[in-house]
């Protein structure tokens, strides 16, 4: 919707630490924007602060300045705690003045005023590490992983998680928070102030490495290059650490544990993260509607001898109804499994840590 056509004049800009551009003249227009209004147009010609993003795409912030009379900005400048102040000039007895200032009315026909606005302060976003999402080991990521993300701030106080986008993928952009690989914002599965999980874009695949920067309230953090290999396998623990317990459902869909173990012979189905490639190919933020096998060839492994036991993979690609880069593995297990045994995960020749699967002592 168009703006009532007056006359609009914008004399000066300037830019914040994180890019925003703050905009400074004098409108007649009544309905000029006011994002975040502090005083109503008083008529004649009113003075106006705007706040733009980087990209001059969106107003973040916009309002008149004025009295009764005629009034403009003539400079605005910023400073380092992201604090707008704007010099003009001012004909109007009702300009708003605080407690404290030099001069509180008006001295003959026109006088030059400076107003201050307050911002919250731009923050100065650092990215520390990013590691597997199952296992939190670093070194290097893989097509379409599940990664967590560390560093300070990266986020809002208050955890917020995953968010399907217009398209019905799952969101890049979450509280004021995108995390970019060689400048593709990944999908993202919750944000916080120290920590955040994403999925590794596919574009990275057939890369050496990739640079990844985390966007906080529109500050880019320091880049760090991570290698990129074609698989890094992990299973996802029951306990969230990493190790232990591994994130397995036995056949009847019951979760696997010491006190619920998985008949011998039976099928398992383990959750793992960094499988890579999948055909069809993975698709970045798309909640898969169905299978897609993986690439590269999976093994499933139990024992820590030097020739463990192997599984008979029956399924391996993306969950139906996860996020696509989440690994599925249906395995039949071989019978005369007693107890509780170590399990890896082998795609190519990368192969996990392992984590336990526990089989009925019978």
């Amino acid at each position: 919707m168009p703006y009532f056509c007056w006359i609009t004049a914008a004399y000066f800009s300037a830019v914040d630490t994180a890019g925003n551009v703050f905009i400074t003249g004098h409108t007649e227009s009544h309905d000029f924007p006011q994002i975040r209004p502090r005083q109503s147009y008083f008529g004649g010609r009113d003075a106006f602060l705007t706040k733009l993003d980087p990209t001059g795409s969106a107003v973040l912030d916009s309002t008149f300045v004025g009295g009764n009379l005629l009034d403009q900005g003539n400079s605005v400048a910023v400073d380092s705690a992201g604090s707008a102040y704007i010099v003009g000039s001012t004909e109007a007895a009702s300009f708003i003045t605080t407690q404290g200032v030099i001069q509180n009315r008006l001295s003959g026909t026109r006088d030059a005023f400076i107003t201050k606005f307050n911002y919250p302060a731009v923050p100065s976003v650092s990215l520390h590490a990013v590691v597997n999402a199952a296992n939190y080991v670093g070194g290097a990521v893989s097509p379409g992983e599940i990664v967590t993300v560390y560093g300070s701030p990266i986020g809002p106080d208050t955890l917020t998680t995953l968010q399907l986008d217009s398209t019905g993928k799952v969101s890049s952009t979450l509280a004021e928070t995108r995390i970019l690989f060689d400048g593709i914002a990944a999908p993202l599965v919750y944000v916080s102030a120290s920590q955040a999980s994403a999925v590794v874009p596919y574009e990275v695949a057939g890369k050496s490495r990739t640079e990844v920067q985390v966007e906080y309230r529109g500050v880019k953090s320091n880049p760090v290059l991570i290698a990129v290999a074609s698989a890094t396998p992990a299973v996802f623990s029951a306990n969230g650490s990493g190790t232990g317990q591994g994130a397995i459902l036995n056949q009847d869909g019951s979760v696997n544990s010491e006190s619920n173990p998985a008949p011998q012979g039976s099928i398992i189905i383990i959750y793992a993260a960094g499988g890579g490639q999948t055909e069809p190919t993975g698709v970045t933020g798309l909640v898969t509607p169905g299978a897609s096998k993986q690439v590269l060839p999976v093994r499933v492994e139990f024992g820590s001898g030097l020739v463990p036991i192997q599984g008979e993979v029956q399924y391996s690609g993306s969950a139906p109804g996860y996020v696509a880069g989440v690994l599925q593995l249906n395995v039949k297990t071989p019978g005369g499994l007693n107890g509780k045994w170590p399990l890896r995960v082998r795609v190519g020749s990368a192969l996990s840590s392992p984590v336990d699967v526990v089989f009925a002592n019978r």
